[in-house]
């Protein structure tokens, strides 16, 4: 379900939407197109603003919890060009920029858990 106490939120499609329970700490689920989900006083998109989902087990008894979420632009991704070649069995660098609107950037440092994965 979506919330946001301090200023009410709708939808055409709806707030509650189904979720895949995975373990004790993941629910899978699907979001809401951005422009679905409005504030209920003045009918504008969320846009950027954080706003928080709540999960029901049992019937519609939702939890408190105020798990807040985000909507972002995807980053945009570079590879830097390498000049040089590097034989098979010696390591090299692949150096990888990614660009990120400055508010999205702002979240993901205060949210983020980052890690990289190969």
């Amino acid at each position: 379900m979506y919330a946001n106490p301090d200023n009410p939120l709708q939808s055409s499609e709806g707030l509650i939407k189904n979720a895949e329970f995975l373990d004790k700490n993941h629910l899978k689920t699907i979001t809401l197109p951005q422009d679905k989900l409005v504030y209920t006083s003045t009918g504008k998109s969320v846009m950027w603003d954080g706003f928080y989902i709540e999960a029901s087990v049992y019937n519609n008894e939702f939890t408190d919890n105020r798990i807040m979420l985000h909507y972002f632009e995807n980053p945009v991704f570079y590879l830097s060009p390498d000049k040089s070649e590097t034989p098979a069995n010696i390591p090299d660098e692949l150096f990888v920029d990614m660009k990120f609107n400055q508010r999205d950037l702002q979240n993901l440092v205060k949210y983020g858990n980052f890690k990289c994965r190969f």
